[in-house]
């Protein structure tokens, strides 16, 4: 009898192990970037510069910039030698305004002593939900208008953004044993597949 026993426990078990190697894993496809074609947003601080400034060096302004992270790589998150960013002053005579030609940049990497990080946009991969990007500020040196003017006088200010960025790329490829087989495959190794990528700048 407890020969019998131990028999039939160990069919079951066979049964339950055969059954396992029939069933099917699905795997998660969807897509883990947001994507999209925007890196980093840049505006001016409401107010810096104010609309108007006086001459004759009385009156202290400074210009300052609002930045935000809409595509997915990270701006100086990591030590490494590949990030890069700058944000140069134009439409300003540094002799003007008080300034030298160096203060009319702001490097990412050397920003009053620190380094400006702006994490990238992202998906969260526990649930898909969008986490935003980072956002920082800068502003150039403290101005003051140095000359007299005869009137009024207006003066356009702009800014160039440079810096790098990275764009990542993923596509699901099929890897079968037997490309004949077509009872027990679980992918199909032909046709067209889709590469998704993360966001980033659009090249221009």
């Amino acid at each position: 009898m407890k020969i019998k026993i131990l028999f039939m426990i160990i069919i079951i078990a066979l049964a339950l192990m055969l059954a396992g190697c029939g069933e099917e894993v699905t795997v998660n496809t969807k897509d883990p970037y947001v994507g999209g074609d925007n890196g980093l947003i840049i505006q001016f601080q409401e107010g810096n510069p104010p609309d108007m400034i006086f001459d004759g060096d009385t009156m202290d302004f400074v210009i300052a910039f609002l930045m935000e992270n809409k595509g997915e790589h990270d701006i100086f998150e990591e030590d490494n030698d590949y990030d890069f960013g700058r944000l140069t002053l134009r439409g300003v005579n540094p002799e003007h305004y008080g300034l030298t030609q160096d203060e009319l940049t702001i490097d990412f990497d050397d920003y009053n002593g620190d380094i400006i990080s702006i994490p990238g946009y992202r998906k969260n991969p526990s649930d898909g939900s969008e986490i935003q990007g980072g956002r920082a500020s800068a502003q150039f040196n403290t101005m003051k208008y140095q000359y007299d003017l005869q009137g009024n006088n207006e003066v356009t200010f702009g800014v160039d953004l440079c810096y790098n960025y990275r764009t990542k790329s993923t596509t699901n490829i099929c890897i079968v044993s037997d490309i004949m087989d077509q009872e027990h495959k679980i992918c199909d190794p032909q046709g067209e597949k889709s590469p998704k990528n993360s966001g980033g700048p659009e090249s221009i």
